[in-house]
């Protein structure tokens, strides 16, 4: 996966007019995900550090606050291994899970799965019923969606729940773009009303994480010559010289020294949710809006005809008689 996964949202200069079938992207989305969950099934666990960890317990606790989930009848959807549904089960809910990789949902069944169905769909075609939910679950997927269907997530997310039902969506939010928040929102906005948005202030957090692992990017591209030749054909000019030189045997030696020396630190930083917060509020402070790296939001779906107070409504004129009546 992208590590800034929210490019959907990005305004870009680049223009493609080829928009694959959309067989043919869901054929292709899904054995995207089928190879990664083969490589590296841990890269879903969204315990693996304190990042994805703080995610996890906000958006639940968001959630909770709302809603009460006893006996509710929920979709989990985007899975994984079902980390999220099992804490929404433990609740009281009755749980459908799904996913897009049968990787996936085989790694789901190794865990306990009690009250919980699991099942593979795509998005934004579920082949869900209508109506069918009181309470959606879509974390961190709108990401890994084309641009062309974003629209159609919504729509299918607001098909599936009943009118009494809230939907609980999140996604990272690109830090390089300055409207990444807003078109996030807006889109929202054409199915569902905003309940409570929660944000999250992680970009210092993520540059510092990206620095330090700068050694790590050098050192990986010297070992894998595929690495080195793809990120030298994307740069150009002085980056284009800075890479190579970098990557070149005459200054590797440096980079691993330093790559060594700051593993153990990296791996602490992950881990700790006290330096997590800490920079959070550092970034809040000193950033605003422009520190926002992820977005949860609680949201209800919109009627289909706005209800209108009597007061408000218009008055019928008296016709006049017709000459046979």
């Amino acid at each position: 996966m992208s590590a800034n996964p929210l490019n959907v949202i990005r305004t870009s200069s680049e223009r493609s007019d080829y928009i694959p079938s959309r067989h043919l992207h869901k054929k292709q989305l899904e054995a995207k995900f089928e190879r990664l969950w083969l490589i590296n099934p841990e890269q879903f666990n969204p315990l693996r550090n304190c990042l994805q960890k703080e995610r996890v317990d906000r958006s639940f606790n968001l959630l909770s606050k709302h809603v009460d989930l006893k006996n509710k009848n929920i979709v989990d959807i985007g899975c994984a291994a079902g980390v999220f549904s099992r804490l929404l089960r433990d609740q009281g809910a009755q749980v459908d899970a799904i996913d897009i990789a049968t990787n996936a949902l085989k790694n789901f069944a190794e865990f306990d799965q009690t009250h919980i169905h699991i099942q593979q769909a795509t998005m934004p075609e579920t082949q869900l019923s209508d109506d069918a939910y009181d309470v959606v679950v879509c974390l961190d997927l709108i990401a890994e969606l084309p641009a062309h269907e974003h629209r159609l997530f919504f729509a299918e997310l607001a098909r599936i729940i009943n009118t009494q039902g809230f939907l609980l969506c999140s996604s990272s939010i690109d830090i390089q773009s300055e409207d990444a928040l807003e078109r996030l929102l807006y889109l929202a906005q054409t199915e569902f009303e905003i309940v409570e948005v929660k944000q999250s202030y992680h970009a210092l957090f993520i540059h510092l994480k990206n620095f330090i692992k700068i050694p790590m990017g050098y050192v990986e591209a010297w070992r894998d010559k595929k690495i080195r030749e793809k990120e030298l054909q994307q740069r150009k000019g002085f980056s284009y010289f800075w890479f190579y030189l970098n990557t070149s045997p005459f200054v590797i030696w440096f980079w691993s020294l330093l790559s060594f020396c700051a593993k153990p630190f990296l791996h602490w930083m992950k881990n700790s949710r006290r330096l997590l917060l800490s920079l959070e509020k550092i970034c809040q402070f000193l950033s605003d809006e422009k520190g926002i790296s992820h977005l949860i939001f609680l949201a209800k779906r919109k009627p289909l005809q706005e209800e209108v107070a009597v007061e408000k409504q218009p008055i019928e004129k008296p016709k006049k008689r017709e000459i046979w009546e």
